[in-house]
């Protein structure tokens, strides 16, 4: 064998107390007991040429298969006697090396003839020439058919060339008994309208046997498309004692007398079992006023009008409901509906549903009456009359009004200046009288709408002024008018005061001569008075100045001055414009 350290350069001499390792392994070529012989030539005892013998000893033998079966029983429960189970599997996977052969499969015991078994499936183990090389697998299907009721056991043997051939796999099973009952037997539902489904009724099912009972649920028979059904027992099986619900409707699709049967397919005796269901069906006939359509006025836009009513009437007869069950407006467009049909109408009862007309306000930036115009939309009543749906055509005319300007929305002014916009009043269908008003805050300023009112009467635009006035600051405005005119200063004596003191001299005088009686004193007294008023007077004029003391308060300050020009009509619907006034 490689890796022999006794002959190696460094061991091939070995001093006293040393050692050296010759590995051995055995790979037999052929079978049976073999030997051979290790010989060590060495110089031991002094004596060139010594020979050390190791005898080896082994046994070859031929390779083996060896089956492993999972699972190595099978547990079928309760089963109804004489109805075969689903089938179970079984796995057999050759562990060995060498090709394993199934000679053949047997099912013993003294319940052999309750069990079976098949080979199906993409790896079945197929007979009688079932091999399988090392690491491969095949499978076997097993099913249950008890003949009689209680307990039962087998045995799955496997024949092979396996150590421990045959192999065997346990089976047991349970023989049942299966039994239904149905409460009720059958049903006969009351009179109902077609298009309307009946309350539910149930019927109760049982298993009044030992073994799982199992079933599929089905509707059969003349008319099974005017019944209903969902129930709780075809999905899964019901153990022994166990109960589950058929739930069962009338819901007739056309009038007369309607029959049908609900089908259990299932495991019990006498299957399939059938519960008949019988009904009689009536019409239920909608009647819709007004016929012809649904026309609305003419209406401002943002506005909403006055509801009106289509009336629907059952004019069926006898028990026949009339359930509304929907209304829909296509397209909706600027109509709302309210439907007031909640609940069935018995023959000869009414219900309404109300259509309100309203448009909407165009948007800022949309042209003036862009949503004006006509409107139309079909008004659709769902029931169960088999004329569904109803239709009803609505239609309205929208009309708006609107303030635009033809010209600039903003302007400068200096305080004291007046500002003037231009605006159109512009309808769109809409005949009526409209009032204008201008917001604005401005200090010591005013704001004007000409005309106050305007009466459309067309689609023409009718012109609009708005004015903007404001006010100078007046303290400024003195200021400036003292530097242009100085206060007037007297240069000298005027004439005029020269020949009135002349006057004054020559008058009192005069009036120091002797008079001819006491009455004229007084009468001279008062002249004199007068004169010195008048003097008095004259001096302010020759002396006073033409300047003012008085401080006035400020105008207009400067800034930007937001103006909100509305319109509003006798309703109250407004229409607003804005602009901007700038003063400097």
């Amino acid at each position: 064998s490689a890796g022999n350290a006794c002959l190696s350069s460094a061991n091939s001499i070995l001093a006293a107390g040393q050692s050296c390792v010759v590995p051995i392994d055995f790979a037999p070529t052929t079978t049976g007991t073999l030997t051979a012989e290790v010989v060590f030539v060495d110089n031991s005892g002094g004596a060139p040429g010594a020979q050390q013998v190791v005898t080896l000893t082994g046994v070859g033998t031929g390779a083996a298969p060896v089956l492993a079966i999972v699972p190595s029983s099978l547990d079928f429960g309760s089963q109804p006697v004489g109805m075969t189970s689903a089938t179970q599997v079984v796995t057999f996977t050759n562990n060995g090396s060498s090709d394993l052969n199934i000679s053949g499969f047997a099912i013993t015991g003294a319940s052999s003839t309750s069990f079976g078994y098949v080979a199906k499936g993409a790896n079945a183990c197929t007979l009688p020439t079932a091999k399988l090389a090392a690491a491969a697998s095949c499978t076997l299907s097993v099913d249950f058919i008890p003949t009689a009721a209680g307990p039962v056991t087998a045995t799955l043997t496997i024949s092979d060339n396996a150590q421990g051939s045959p192999q065997m796999v346990a089976l047991s099973g349970n023989g049942g008994t299966t039994g239904i009952s149905i409460s009720p037997s059958s049903f006969s539902f009351a009179p109902e309208s077609v298009g309307i489904s009946s309350a539910p009724v149930t019927a109760n099912i049982k298993n009044t046997g030992t073994s799982p009972l199992t079933m599929a649920v089905s509707l059969a028979g003349s008319d099974p498309a005017d019944f209903s059904e969902t129930d709780t027992c075809s999905q899964s099986p019901l153990g022994a004692g166990q109960s589950c619900i058929v739930n069962l409707a009338f819901a007739p699709k056309q009038a007369g007398n309607r029959s049908a049967v609900v089908q259990l397919s299932d495991n019990a005796p006498q299957n399939p079992q059938t519960i008949p269901l019988s009904g009689t069906a009536v019409q239920a006939t909608a009647a819709i006023a007004p016929a012809t359509g649904l026309p609305f006025s003419a209406q401002l836009a943002g506005t909403a009008s006055t509801a009106q009513n289509v009336t629907v009437t059952n004019s069926g007869s006898g028990a026949a409901i009339l359930t509304v069950s929907s209304a829909t407006l296509t397209p909706a467009g600027d109509f709302t509906l309210a439907n007031n049909c909640k609940s069935g109408l018995a023959a000869g009862a009414s219900c309404t549903v109300g259509v309100t007309f309203t448009p909407a306000v165009a948007a800022v930036d949309a042209a003036c009456g862009s949503t004006a115009g006509t409107q139309s939309s079909v008004l659709k009543l769902f029931d169960n009359d088999p004329a569904s749906p109803q239709s009803v055509n609505v239609s309205g005319v929208v009309t708006d009004y609107c303030l635009i300007p033809p010209g600039a929305i903003s302007a400068t002014v200096t305080a004291g200046g007046t500002a003037q916009f231009q605006l159109d009043a512009q309808a769109t269908g809409y005949a009526g009288t409209i009032m204008l008003t201008c917001a604005a805050t401005i200090t010591q300023g005013t704001c004007s709408v000409t005309p106050a009112s305007v009466a459309f009467t067309g689609n023409s635009p009718v012109p609009l002024q708005v004015s903007v006035s404001t006010t100078a600051n007046v303290a400024s405005a003195i200021a400036q008018k003292a530097t242009a005119n100085p206060p007037r200063r007297m240069p000298g004596l005027p004439l005029t005061f020269a020949v009135v003191l002349l006057l004054c001299a020559v008058w009192f005088g005069s009036r120091t001569s002797p008079q001819p009686s006491s009455l004229g004193r007084p009468l001279h007294l008062a002249q004199s008075l007068a004169l010195l008023v008048v003097f008095s007077l004259m001096l302010v004029a020759c002396f006073g100045s033409s300047g003012s003391s008085v401080t006035a308060p400020g105008g207009t300050p400067a800034g930007t001055y937001p103006l909100t020009i509305t319109g509003t009509t006798s309703t109250g619907v407004t229409r607003t414009i804005g602009l901007t006034l700038t003063v400097q």
